[in-house]
């Protein structure tokens, strides 16, 4: 995936989001082996995805409120205890780049398991997902990050539109 890139005043390129090598993780991941652990178990579990570094960013951006668009404190709504906040346009940089290579290996498993529902197919690109959303009416980034204290937890719920 190619980042984008701005030419500065001294001619120095600069990147504006980090660049797929600074997320080697990503391209490990063993895809076939996490269906078959979706297929088998429910869930998967992957290897960390991000650097100690990557996850002090995304920890540090939390509390920076111009960075999001809502907050839910989850005991307000019987959702479990802490509280998430869904991020504001534009992403950031390493949010979006997670987001972009992560969709189509997860809607290609996503498929497959809605071929055998009889159930509807997602879009193979997330460009496909979010025109899907915005023509229902969807046109709020849905990407959040969590905040857990002690004994914090997350209960099962089902909404039916993003905050």
């Amino acid at each position: 995936m190619v980042g984008v890139h701005l030419i500065g005043d001294e001619g120095i390129v600069m990147s504006i989001r980090p660049a797929e090598s600074d997320l080697p993780a990503l391209a490990d991941l063993d895809w076939s082996v996490l269906e078959g652990q979706l297929d088998g178990s429910g869930f998967a579990m992957t290897p960390p995805l991000l650097s100690p570094e990557r996850c002090v960013e995304l920890v540090g951006m939390f509390d920076d409120d111009a960075r999001f668009r809502a907050t839910v404190v989850m005991a307000r709504h019987a959702f479990g205890e802490g509280s998430y906040r869904y991020f504001a346009d534009p992403l950031p940089p390493l949010v979006q780049i997670l987001r972009e290579t992560l969709y189509p290996p997860l809607a290609a498993i996503a498929n497959r398991w809605a071929q055998r529902l009889g159930e509807r197919r997602f879009p193979d690109t997330l460009d496909g997902l979010l025109d899907e959303c915005a023509t229902l009416g969807q046109h709020k980034p849905t990407p959040l990050v969590l905040r857990y204290g002690p004994g914090g937890y997350n209960c099962l719920i089902r909404t039916s539109t993003a905050n």
